[in-house]
């Protein structure tokens, strides 16, 4: 807040405060808007980690049987399609790995954003109280 003129008109005080009052409820809004989209962005990169983990449960479980597969397989042939389609396998559950490691990350500095912001909101929303309070406090 700008310092304050012993001198100043009380009515021009008062104008000054509610307007700054003004501007940091605008800017709360605007900060609590922006919070609620980035929680929205972030359940969904928890809702896709969940997707990526059911995959990598699944690939794990296929992964067992052409490992069973593998050792039963009689012929060159059927030992080399299930050594190949182990390689995709494991290939995705590697991708899949990746990516969920990308989405942590993403989802850790989405939350780092939030927190961030709810921390300057809870500044403006002190700094409006006591701005409301000095305004309660003024004579008529």
């Amino acid at each position: 807040m700008e310092k304050e003129n012993k001198y100043e008109d009380p009515q021009e005080k008062r104008e000054r405060i509610t307007s700054e009052c003004k501007r940091l409820v605008t800017d709360a809004h605007r900060l609590v808007e922006e919070t609620l989209k980035a929680r929205e962005e972030l359940d969904g990169l928890r809702k896709r980690s969940q997707e990526l983990e059911d995959e990598i449960a699944r690939l794990q479980e296929k992964q067992a049987h052409l490992d069973v597969s593998l050792k039963g397989a009689e012929q060159d042939v059927e030992r080399d399609e299930a050594i190949q389609e182990i390689v995709r396998v494991s290939s995705r559950i590697a991708v899949c790995q990746e990516e969920r490691l990308k989405l942590a990350e993403e989802s850790l500095s989405q939350g780092a954003g939030i927190r961030s912001d709810l921390a300057v909101v809870e500044s403006r929303m002190q700094t409006l109280g006591n701005l409301l309070t000095e305004l309660n406090n003024m004579p008529e």
